[in-house]
């Protein structure tokens, strides 16, 4: 199909640059992580490494001034560098805010230019839709930003601002906050004894779900003579078939997943009903439940019970 990239068995790191969105985290802050900490189960380790230096709290500037010297000199030439800013950019603190006119696209411009002169390939990826439950959150003025800074200096784009919005619209907002984002009550996780209301971050079915879209991305840059040479190394990915009786509750969907991925089930039952357990291809009376991805379609069901 695309006969400008005829590239098998190279070895090339993806290296991630970005936020906390991006960065893999600790096993205490479980379950919150990155879509960095995931991607890596989406490409065929032989051919594609990754290297993810993202780190929490920083912005395009933060982290140019920090951590962008001990990130470059890892990359080498044919490597890939995506770079994923503007969730923090406007914050106040002068070590941390960018102007996304100005001192933002200065800095990702940076990053761009010095990837190029190591012989490495950039590329740009918008902040994705944090905060669904907030208004008038600044970050798309930064997905903006990144939009016209791909064009002007001819970069690869994914836009994960309009993906994830899409997926949101898609799944639903009362979905996504309660099975992506790092929203749920007290006693689901023992990391989070008051539960949590984060509507920024990701649950490791958030992460999931951004690192496939990141994907997506790659594969919708299939003529660009670069990044096409990335296709050949992606896994493939096999059907997790999610079910439940009737309107007792609502479960996680059903979805495609690479092999070796941890994949978290979860129920909540609806009004009157209570969890009575997981049957199929996972057996658990946990109402979240995790299990690592084979590479076979799975069947599950979750059953509910009246009160």
């Amino acid at each position: 199909m695309f006969t400008r990239c005829k590239v098998q068995g190279l070895s090339m790191t993806i290296h991630a640059i970005g936020d906390s969105t991006v960065q893999i985290w600790p096993t205490w802050n479980y379950p919150k992580a990155g879509w960095g900490q995931v991607i890596n189960y989406f490409f065929n380790s032989n051919n594609v490494a990754i290297d993810d230096a993202a780190v929490g709290g920083t912005s395009a500037k933060s982290f140019c001034d920090s951590n962008w010297a001990a990130a470059k000199s890892k990359v080498k030439s044919g490597d890939f560098v995506f770079i994923q800013f503007g969730i923090n950019d406007s914050n106040t603190n002068a070590a941390i805010h960018t102007d996304p006119e100005t001192t933002f696209k200065g800095y990702l411009s940076n990053y761009v230019n010095e990837t190029r002169a190591l012989g490495a390939n950039p590329v740009l990826i918008t902040p994705m839709r944090a905060d669904i439950g907030s208004s008038g959150t600044p970050y798309g003025i930064y997905a903006l930003a990144v939009r016209e800074l791909a064009v002007a200096l001819n970069v690869p784009l994914i836009d994960l601002d309009v993906a994830c919005g899409s997926l949101i619209y898609s799944v639903g907002t009362n979905y996504a906050t309660q099975f992506l984002y790092m929203n749920f009550p007290a006693g689901v996780y023992s990391n989070y004894p008051t539960g949590s209301s984060d509507t920024t971050h990701f649950q490791g079915m958030g992460a999931i779900a951004m690192a496939k879209l990141v994907v997506q991305g790659i594969q919708n840059l299939g003529l660009d003579t670069n990044v096409c040479k990335l296709i050949p190394s992606l896994n493939p990915t096999c059907k997790v078939s999610f079910s439940s009786g009737g309107s007792s509750g609502v479960v996680t969907l059903s979805d495609y997943f690479p092999a070796g991925i941890s994949v978290t089930a979860q129920a909540l039952p609806n009004s009157g009903f209570k969890f009575a357990g997981w049957t199929g291809d996972l057996i658990s009376t946990n109402a979240v439940a995790t299990f690592i991805m084979g590479e076979t379609q799975k069947n599950i069901t979750a059953s509910f019970s009246p009160q």
